[in-house]
């Protein structure tokens, strides 16, 4: 999980938090009232845990990283919950040098526990409050910065009114965990209705083959039926031969580079025309002014890169909910 969702001194391919984190939590949710699916949330390459990144460092270092969906709901703020998550994985990659590290859920009373496990060097029961407190790490604790990124997570812990909890003994590893009430699973999610995702036809071009296989796998996982290509021209043949999906979705850049090709917008520019305008999102790892306004400037929604699947499946929705008014 996601979150959305990690301490200096770490490997250059690991995120850092630095001095400045500190002033980077809001001060309460911003998204408390929206239901989440625990079960997206520890889906780590849907739910943003750089899942890729860091089983690839767990590889390379000889750990066995897994982690554990659950069919549980909870009711909180998606990304703050996802930043101490991050740091707790983050942390069980870099300080373990054997073994595995673990993400899972335990149902406990009338909620949750989720729980981050490790088989590293473990926390002596002296430097386990030191480790909390910011600009400090226990004394004998293998690496750097630890400690202020664990402050950090406290804090949110304390915001989103989820207990964090820590059982450790040396040389037997280390469990951090989340307390979360759970929730009744809403109605609308698990019965077909007008803003459902079940049986939708999406028409998606991206030129990157792996960001095309990525979303195409998402969507077909919600039930979607996904019409998928490398360039327009397979989407305009595809509406030539008279299919109509629902909504489309478009990669910005879709030339070898930025400054030499087809564009997302001007494809639904050209399809619109010729076909029909249909509701249309377009996605792009350029967080440049020009491609946001752009963007805005044809009235079509935008979605950054890497694609968060809970912000997409809320996008999808409105789309479709605007489609059908």
């Amino acid at each position: 999980m996601a979150s959305d969702p990690t301490a200096g001194g770490a490997p250059a391919d690991m995120p850092v938090e630095t001095p400045d984190s500190t002033l980077d939590i809001p001060a309460k949710p911003e998204s408390a009232a929206e239901w989440q699916r625990l079960v997206e949330q520890l889906q780590a390459e849907k739910a943003g845990l750089q899942d890729k990144q860091l089983r690839a460092l767990a590889e390379a270092q000889g750990l066995a990283f897994r982690h554990v969906a659950s069919s549980a709901w909870v009711h909180g703020d998606p990304q703050l919950l996802r930043r101490v998550l991050q740091n707790f994985l983050a942390n069980a990659v870099r300080y373990t040098a054997r073994g595995s590290v673990l993400l899972g859920v335990r149902r406990e009373g009338g909620g949750v526990r989720i729980e981050v496990h490790d088989t590293g060097p473990g926390i002596a029961a002296s430097q386990q409050r030191a480790i909390f407190e910011e600009f400090r790490r226990g004394e004998g604790v293998v690496g750097q910065g630890l400690g202020l990124g664990l402050a950090i997570a406290d804090r949110i812990a304390r915001l989103i009114e989820a207990p964090l909890r820590l059982r450790s003994r040396l040389g037997r590893g280390t469990v951090f965990s989340l307390s979360l009430p759970t929730i009744p699973a809403p109605h609308q999610d698990t019965t077909p209705v007008s803003g459902g995702l079940e049986g939708l036809r999406i028409l998606i071009v991206d030129n990157d083959p792996q960001a095309l296989a990525a979303l195409r796998g998402l969507l077909a996982a919600w039930g979607c039926r996904v019409d998928a290509f490398a360039d327009g021209a397979g989407a305009e043949a595809l509406l030539a031969a008279g299919a109509e999906p629902a909504l489309w979705l478009f990669d910005y850049h879709l030339g070898d580079s930025r400054d030499d090709g087809d564009t997302g917008v001007a494809l639904q520019a050209r399809l619109a025309q010729r076909f029909g305008a249909r509701p249309t999102l377009i996605l792009s790892a350029d967080d440049s002014g020009d491609v946001r306004r752009v963007t805005l400037e044809h009235g079509l929604g935008l979605l950054p890169k890497p694609v968060k699947a809970l912000a997409l499946k809320s996008m999808l929705r409105r789309l479709l909910a605007a489609r059908v008014a």
